[in-house]
């Protein structure tokens, strides 16, 4: 029963901390890249919570295939939609990445107190939220490689293309139907957790 508690705390905990650093490097490349931001922009990166979405946090955990609340950017060049959209993945094999080195080279062979300890409840919280992060990270690229109009692939397109662009939008409603069929289905949640398997995660 502890355990299970556990295991669903470290999950809440691990997709909120991606879908933060998700959008908030997404937002900081917006800030450097787009000359027209308004001042009450740089306000906004403090206002972390935002970026926590309620519906994507109910795919992380029932489906492992989540998504993040986008900011609203005020663009004049195209150039920042593309960089935006590569930032985002950039992010995530980031986080996916610092997950994996913190697996094999610091939480390896970490010391499990006994069960029931307040000493055991924070290692084994510690070593689930590396491992969702890295889970959720990984969702995260993948999931990000569908092109709904507000996630990265589409903001890549968009920065190169407004006619496909536009295009996506026209596709809308279709493709988020085949978004949620492929999240339901568990085909996703199935690569991910073969990955992590290759990986000994």
């Amino acid at each position: 029963m502890l355990d299970n508690v556990i295991e669903v705390v470290a999950i809440i905990i691990a997709a909120i901390i991606v879908m933060i650093f998700h959008e908030l490097i997404k937002y900081l490349v917006y800030l450097i890249a787009e000359p027209k931001r308004k001042a009450t922009d740089f306000k906004n990166i403090l206002k972390v919570h935002k970026f926590i979405d309620v519906i994507g946090l109910i795919f992380f955990i029932t489906t492992w295939m989540g998504f993040s609340k986008t900011s609203k950017y005020k663009i004049s060049k195209l150039k920042t939609l593309t960089l935006i959209g590569i930032s985002g993945f950039i992010s995530m094999f980031m986080l996916f990445s610092l997950s994996i080195v913190l697996s094999k080279f610091v939480l390896m062979n970490q010391y499990i107190p006994e069960k029931g300890t307040a000493m055991y409840v924070v290692v084994m919280l510690l070593l689930n939220i590396n491992t969702f992060v890295a889970l959720f990270s990984l969702s995260m690229i993948i999931t990000n490689l569908f092109p709904l109009a507000t996630f990265d692939l589409s903001y890549i397109i968009a920065g190169r293309s407004q006619v496909a662009y536009v295009s996506i939008l026209k596709a809308d409603v279709i493709l988020k139907i085949l978004f949620t069929f492929l999240a339901l289905s568990g085909l996703v949640s199935s690569i991910i957790s073969y990955i992590l398997n290759l990986l000994k995660l």
